[in-house]
């Protein structure tokens, strides 16, 4: 390496520790410009001056429609949306309707499912018996509502002539994702009979800063990211006087803006409202049965509504029986997939299956015929491993702690009759490998890293790494003993 080669880097380096400065000292870098049409441009720049005035008017909540149909991702767009649709009382069920045709055009969008677990849990919430308050405070709370404009207009005479009484939207805090997505799963009751959503919440969660209304909350001034300077707010008048026509005319010509408008006074039987949004969840997964969002979507109703403990939903529906069925179907029409082997082991946990000795040891025969026949599915071992760690400890439990787990009869037929396969499938061996580091058998797991050493030459390496680290942990054992 000469002297001119290093004068040159150094010369290089110099260069870029000057642009760094530069860098530092702008407050905006412009990376990537994206590319609007102009409609484009209209929508999203009117949705953002409408979320940092903190304006929660019918017209925000249409330009909110039209930037999500754009941007099914936006998260702020959704944000600002559930502000509306609690400040201005509009129809929950109507948006319910909205959520599944964006989900129905993007199943992959998390925003968008975020937001129907968000609506599923609060109609259930105001279902199951909120407090109402009286006449006075809802004249006190319609006079804060904002939004002046003749859409917002068109939307206070819809709520005046409701006739019912109103949801305590001041008494919220208006934090969604605290409040409003369970974290205990403390609302897991039986929920039966009928009821309407017109009610409100009789207790709150947490609150930020207890002696400040909701919207002057320090948090609250960064709950949006809109990426807007302020030239983006400049658009033309004519432009803003055509637009407020137009969606004036949308709303008077559009079905879905109407029932928007409608009062939630409707009744809603909340047991099959739950089962309903069962069956959507499973007609979600039939159109992709390895989507994440459609499983995580099922497994939160069960989780956190109390699904399986729900009284009517059993006796009328056998919803137990009905989950096993399901699992069974994608099973045999993809045994591959990973998704249903989770779902699966979350049912049995929730069932609290993983208790009793007779239901493992089934579901370990189940799992042994699957593996039988499929020894190259690698789902099916991971899934049977944990199944056999639960049922050895509960084994020892209730049974007889036995040292060597192939004192259980079930598990030594297991061994014997996967040891034949594992010419077939690295899996086998793998699966016996972790078998025998679980009953403390080196010698033997040592031996099962040898056969993937020689005929797994991609990964040679890995099982030479475990058969060093099988042996280190050898001799402690012999020790301990």
């Amino acid at each position: 390496m000469d002297m001119t080669h290093l004068e040159r880097e150094r010369q290089k380096l110099s260069v870029d520790m000057q642009n760094e400065r530069n860098v530092n000292n702008k407050e905006k870098v412009h990376i990537l410009s994206t590319y609007y049409t102009d409609n484009e441009q209209l929508v999203y720049s009117s949705l953002a001056s409408f979320i940092e005035s903190k304006k929660y008017s019918f017209e925000g909540y249409v330009m909110s429609t039209f930037a999500i149909k754009v941007n099914p991702s936006y998260y702020s767009a959704w944000m600002y949306r559930r502000k509306c649709l609690r400040k201005l009382n509009l129809n929950l069920l109507n948006e319910l309707r909205f959520t599944k045709c964006v989900i129905c055009d993007n199943i992959k969008s998390f925003q968008s499912w975020f937001h129907r677990r968000w609506l599923v849990e609060y109609i259930c919430k105001l279902a199951r018996g909120g407090t109402l308050r009286g006449e006075q405070a809802e004249s006190a709370n319609r006079g804060k509502r904002v939004g002046s404009c003749s859409l917002g207009a068109a939307h206070s005479s819809g709520e005046n002539s409701s006739g019912g009484p109103q949801i305590a939207w001041d008494s919220y805090d208006l934090e969604d994702e605290g409040n409003f997505i369970s974290s205990d799963g403390s609302d897991g009751s039986d929920g039966s009979g009928s009821s309407s959503i017109s009610g409100s919440r009789g207790s709150r969660a947490r609150r930020a800063s207890p002696g400040l209304p909701a919207e002057e909350r320090p948090l609250e001034e960064d709950a949006f990211l809109s990426n807007c300077e302020e030239a983006d707010f400049d658009a033309e008048k004519a432009d803003v006087a055509i637009l407020h026509e137009d969606l004036q005319n949308l709303v008077e010509s559009c079905e879905f803006f109407k029932n928007a408008l409608r009062p939630n006074g409707e009744p809603v039987n909340i047991d099959e409202f739950l089962y309903e949004e069962m069956l959507y969840s499973n007609c979600d997964i039939f159109l992709d049965a390895k989507n994440y969002n459609s499983w995580a979507h099922k497994t939160w109703l069960i989780d956190k509504l109390g699904i399986f403990k729900n009284k009517y939903l059993c006796e009328q529906y056998n919803i137990i029986s009905h989950e096993f069925n399901f699992i069974n179907y994608f099973l045999k029409h993809d045994i591959y997939n990973n998704s249903v082997w989770v779902y699966r082991y979350f049912i049995l946990t929730k069932l609290k299956y993983t208790r009793k000795l007779r239901k493992m040891e089934r579901e370990i025969k189940f799992c042994l015929n699957y593996a039988k026949q499929f020894p190259h599915n690698e789902a099916i071992f991971k899934y049977l491993f944990r199944v056999i760690f639960l049922y050895t400890h509960l084994y020892k439990k209730k049974k007889k702690n036995v040292a060597d787990i192939f004192e259980i009869p079930l598990l030594l037929n297991l061994k014997e009759e996967l040891a034949k396969l594992t010419d077939q499938s690295k899996y086998v061996l793998i699966f016996l490998s972790e078998l025998y580091s679980f009953n403390g058998q080196r010698a033997q797991e040592v031996q099962c890293y040898r056969h993937l050493q020689k005929n797994d030459n991609f990964n040679d390496a890995v099982w030479r790494y475990r058969i060093e680290e099988a042996q280190m942990k050898q001799p402690c054992d012999a020790k301990s003993m």
